[in-house]
């Protein structure tokens, strides 16, 4: 008995620390980390006196419900995803340690049956965690985020919880069989060779998973993004309002000098100054500026100008006559305002910051070419072609680039970027043929 329950204590430590190593890669953790470590120890070792039953059910639904208990309370992840994780983590343990009848013929037998022995229990314990440290690592290694934590689950893909469970049936009918029937050579390496495969099923059930959840946030993440940029639009009508408005108070200044001329016989100095007062606060009257005659797109880069202003960046643009005809407000919104947007986060706070946004027509007025050249300190394109960011929001980031090429392909266009080592700048380049040219 001492020896069995020395056993369960170190398992039950050796278990309690893999699940916090599994948990601390692949999730946000809740709380710090000696106080996780002690609660996955405390949870583990109350499990302890059901392991001494030997009775494999029981062992398994307590190491399930203890693996749930402690993911959901150390970590920030969602129910569904903790439900699935919790039974894959038990198939990988107790495939663990049916791998060890395949490799040790018999040691599971002498282990439920003399457990009183001490070299059993430890060699048992010593190859059977190993083996489950070793899954359980390369598994949250394979799965691990490049930054943040790992994608919760949701309903979608809580049917793959079937694969595990089914897993942990057919792991309970080997378990018995290894305790029932002593196994022969020939046995343990068909055992060995069912284990592995089951094992590699699950494997791949994991990344189906993983796959499933990164492409519904994905998803998710798009369907944001399209919602700002039609929020981005109506913001720029009202830009556009603003700015014929203006154009009207210009046109009518005549006018309103004419109602102050009338006013103005010296009993009337209130209401002149009130009239005055409710021409220079109305919108009509703030600035703005003319970069071309699509009222859209101006004023974009007119709230860009602003903004470039504020951040003391130098901002030019040069929007040739006749180009991007063709163009929706949306298209606008989308393309321009992810590169202009991109272009303030890398340009801010550089020596001589400086936004130039081009567009001209080449090729006979057949395509329209599009350059935004911005400062940039470093080079923001990664050895594999991607682009780093700048931005504090590491999770959305490339959803506005995913958003230029949308644009971009939906017209046959060509993009390309580029850094310049030498002074420091970022280019974006891009061409577009013509609708009516491309049928």
């Amino acid at each position: 008995m001492d020896n069995s329950l020395t056993y369960y204590t170190v398992a039950s430590v050796i278990e309690a620390f893999i699940l916090w190593l599994y948990c601390n890669k692949l999730f946000k953790q809740r709380l710090n980390t000696p106080l996780s470590i002690l609660i996955a120890i405390i949870m583990h070792l109350l499990s302890a006196p059901v392991y001494m039953l030997h009775f494999p059910i029981l062992n398994i639904i307590s190491f399930i419900l203890i693996t749930y208990i402690v993911t959901i309370i150390i970590s920030d992840i969602s129910f569904f995803s903790a439900i699935f994780h919790s039974l894959m983590l038990t198939v990988v343990m107790g495939l663990s340690e049916l791998l060890v009848v395949g490799f040790v013929p018999n040691l599971y037998i002498l282990f439920f049956r003399e457990s009183g022995t001490i070299n059993n229990t430890a060699l048992y314990v010593f190859i059977s965690k190993t083996i489950y440290l070793f899954i359980s690592q390369a598994v949250s290694t394979i799965l691990k985020k490049r930054k943040g934590s790992y994608p919760f689950s949701d309903k979608s893909t809580l049917f793959l919880s079937i694969i595990p469970a089914t897993s942990i049936i057919i792991m309970l009918c080997l378990c018995f069989i290894c305790i029932s029937i002593p196994l022969t050579s020939k046995v343990n390496a068909y055992s060995s060779v069912s284990i592995l495969l089951l094992l590699a099923i699950n494997m791949f059930t994991f990344y189906m998973q993983q796959i499933i959840v990164r492409k519904n946030n994905e998803n998710a993440r798009l369907l944001l993004e399209l919602q700002r940029e039609s929020d981005n639009v109506q913001y720029y009508n009202s830009l556009k309002d603003n700015y014929n408005k203006q154009r009207i108070l210009i046109h009518d200044i005549k006018e309103h000098l004419n109602t102050i001329a009338v006013l103005n016989d010296g009993s009337h100095t209130k209401e002149i100054s009130d009239y005055i007062s409710e021409l220079s606060d109305s919108d009509a009257l703030k600035r703005s500026r003319t970069y071309c005659r699509n009222p859209i797109f101006n004023a974009i880069l007119s709230r860009y100008a602003e903004i470039c202003e504020s951040e003391r960046i130098s901002f030019a643009a040069d929007i040739r006559y006749r180009t991007l005809e063709y163009f929706s407000a949306n298209d606008y919104a989308s393309l321009f305002g992810n590169l202009l947007d991109n272009a303030v986060a890398a340009a801010s706070g550089t020596p001589h910051a400086f936004i130039d946004c081009n567009v001209s027509l080449i090729q006979n007025g057949n395509a329209d070419l599009i350059t935004v050249t911005n400062s940039c300190s470093n080079n923001p394109i990664a050895s594999d072609g991607t682009l780093h960011t700048t931005k504090a929001d590491t999770i959305n980031h490339g959803l506005g680039t995913l958003s230029i090429k949308r644009i971009v392909d939906s017209y046959d266009g060509i993009m390309k970027y580029s850094y310049d080592e030498k002074d420091h700048y970022f280019k974006y380049t891009i061409l577009i043929q013509h609708p009516g040219i491309m049928q």
